[in-house]
């Protein structure tokens, strides 16, 4: 899959006139939103809401609905995730972790969240063209069969994605690419899950599955799917009805079976594996994972303010950005 593809989805999110909302939950942040919830009632369709990173969690919900329902256009960004553990970041983890389940929902079509660790029970897109990228997913995904062409890309996803046995949850043309998951399946429901007429390609599969399950698989009820370019460990699929092209299925141990960050993952010795995988998994192709899923663009790096100013002097601040592609 092309990157011309993700920037195309990513676009159709945005406006030339576009607003961008900040959001922080520290005291004193002087960001004009405290939560979430608030910023999302006063953007319009292409608005940003930025959500600085925080030692506290994102908890707030819409109304009495107990989830942060979406229900307009946005990007929703994050500054990444895995901050510290990585070595991004050395003053603290300023990760934006929002703790509540997620509804993607009408009239938020073409919605992105990006750079965001998602720690709620679910995360349920109702909708078409919503993107979830460079984020940290520790909650269970859903995409009803109404959200048509939805992108997963380059997000580290600890938990399942895709609902079992539901026929209003297949997800069709969606592209599941760049991603790693680390999720033990034990069961023949699959670690991914539900999908028809996708791309699911430069995909990681971290674990072997432990479980005395024999039936046990990592991709479940696909269908007209093309996958490629992944890294599986257990026993190969066949996959009736869709399309398997250079993929790497590992018989023996996995080398990423206790690894716990991404950076970890990218690093792992693969020993005689090596050359088996190459070409193969979520760093490659031609839009690669991204450590701690710093989002595209700018990016501060540091910031200075100087302690104390003169009455009548200038406060001058220095602050240095760098550029995430």
């Amino acid at each position: 899959m092309k990157k011309l593809l993700i920037l195309s989805a990513m676009c159709m999110a945005m406006t030339a006139q576009a607003t961008v909302l900040r959001v922080s939950n520290v005291t004193n942040s002087g960001a004009p939103y405290s939560n979430i919830p608030a910023a999302i009632e006063a953007a319009v369709d292409g608005d940003t809401i930025m959500v600085d990173g925080s030692p506290d969690k994102y908890s707030e919900t819409t109304g009495t609905t107990g989830s942060l329902n979406i229900n307009v256009r946005i990007v929703l960004m994050g500054p990444g995730y895995l901050l510290t553990q990585n070595g991004v970041q050395s003053n603290g983890d300023l990760t934006a972790e929002i703790s509540k389940n997620i509804k993607i929902s009408e009239g938020a079509a073409g919605t992105i969240i990006q750079g965001v660790s998602l720690t709620g029970t679910e995360i349920d897109i109702q909708v078409p063209n919503v993107v979830i990228t460079r984020c940290k997913v520790d909650a269970s995904l859903y995409i009803s069969s109404n959200a048509t062409n939805c992108v997963l890309h380059q997000n580290l996803f600890t938990d399942y994605v895709g609902r079992s046995n539901y026929n209003n949850y297949v997800a069709y043309n969606a592209q599941v690419t760049n991603n790693i998951f680390t999720r033990v399946n034990n069961s023949s429901y699959g670690t991914l899950r539900a999908f028809n007429e996708s791309t699911i390609a430069y995909n990681t599969f971290t674990k072997k599955n432990t479980s005395s399950t024999s039936n046990a698989v990592q991709l479940a009820q696909m269908s007209g799917c093309t996958i490629e370019h992944n890294v599986f460990f257990g026993p190969e699929l066949t996959l009736a009805n869709n399309t398997l092209l250079d993929n790497y299925w590992g018989d023996g141990d996995s080398p990423y079976q206790e690894l716990t960050t991404d950076l970890e993952v990218k690093n792992a010795d693969l020993g005689e594996q090596k050359d088996a995988m190459a070409g193969k998994g979520a760093f490659n192709g031609d839009d690669p994972y991204v450590i701690s899923g710093i989002p595209a663009g700018p990016v501060i790096q540091d910031i200075t303010v100087p302690a104390t100013v003169e009455q009548g002097g200038t406060l001058n601040v220095t602050i240095k950005l760098g550029i995430q592609k």
